[in-house]
């Protein structure tokens, strides 16, 4: 049969009864109930455990596990930790990051002048025909100007602002930016980028980028780069055929041959040199010539 359960049992047994034939909450033992019915009214049950021999009544054993959790100290020393890491990792990474940059925006602007020579040279015909005697303000106006997506430029006039150019070796060399010479071309295209046109020899004229304007570093190497529009040659890296003509011994100084030699462009025997003792002036070539990467012995 089953029991009968008064309405005036107690408290206890209300309690108790949640738990019957259930885990208990806290505890992983099951506890089986069992009801004594005596004269109309029950009275509390015995609890016992399912397994093991000990029972008790109303014997609920709870064991709570405790909480893992860290203390300040060992907080603090992880933090440090993780400090220290990337402290040590973080220069890597942003000059990794400055490097990609660096590449993408200076193959833009190699492919934006060798487009810009390929569809003059379609009007005006190659290069070799070329009129090499113009001064650096008519070559521009001539053969590069309209095909070129140009914003501000100051031609017969100089710059709003002042913008020294650094070497490799902690000079400064703006002679060979340019850009300092009130009738040589000085554009900003519409990315950003800003350039200088000026004469560099008989059969060439250079083209010096800068590939931040304004902006830091502004030094040879990082993102100040030249070329040159060389006769018969086309749109070519600074020093490659012809460079700039020495006005003492009428020798082409800033030319390493009519090749790309990595030694030669990356050794310390001339001032144009891809090196920390030199300026940097060569080093569009030299990244040419790595396939536009830039190497682990890179100057950077």
């Amino acid at each position: 049969e089953k029991p009968v359960i008064t309405r005036d049992y107690d408290l206890g047994f209300k309690k108790l009864v949640r738990y019957c034939g259930s885990k208990a909450v806290g505890s992983p033992e099951i506890f089986l109930c069992k009801t004594k019915v005596s004269d109309g009214t029950a009275t509390f049950p015995l609890a016992r455990k399912e397994r093991g021999k000990s029972s008790s009544r109303f014997a609920f054993h709870t064991s709570l596990k405790k909480r893992a959790a860290f203390t300040l100290a060992e907080v603090l020393i992880t933090l440090g930790i993780i400090g220290v890491v990337a402290a040590m990792t973080m220069p890597s990474l942003i000059a990794n990051y400055q490097k990609k940059e660096t590449l993408s925006k200076l193959k833009k602007t190699y492919s934006i002048f060798s487009q810009v020579v390929k569809q003059a040279e379609l009007n005006e015909g190659e290069t070799e025909y070329w009129d090499f005697t113009l001064s650096s303000k008519e070559f521009y106006t001539k053969y590069l100007k309209q095909y070129l997506n140009a914003g501000n430029e100051y031609i017969d006039k100089p710059l709003p602002r002042d913008m020294d150019y650094h070497t490799l070796n902690g000079g400064i060399n703006n002679a060979a930016g340019g850009h300092e010479v009130t009738s040589n071309p000085k554009v900003f295209l519409n990315d950003g980028t800003f350039f200088t046109i000026l004469k560099s020899s008989d059969n060439s004229y250079s083209v010096v980028v800068n590939l931040n304007g304004y902006s830091h570093p502004n030094r040879w190497g990082r993102d100040i780069f030249a070329f040159s529009v060389v006769k018969g040659k086309g749109f070519v890296p600074y020093g490659l055929y012809t460079g700039l003509i020495s006005s003492d011994t009428g020798e082409a100084i800033g030319s390493f041959g009519d090749s790309i030699d990595r030694d030669k462009i990356t050794g310390t025997g001339n001032s144009r040199s891809c090196n920390k003792e030199k300026d940097g002036i060569w080093c569009a070539a030299l990244i040419m010539f790595d396939g536009w990467e830039i190497k682990e012995d890179y100057p950077w």
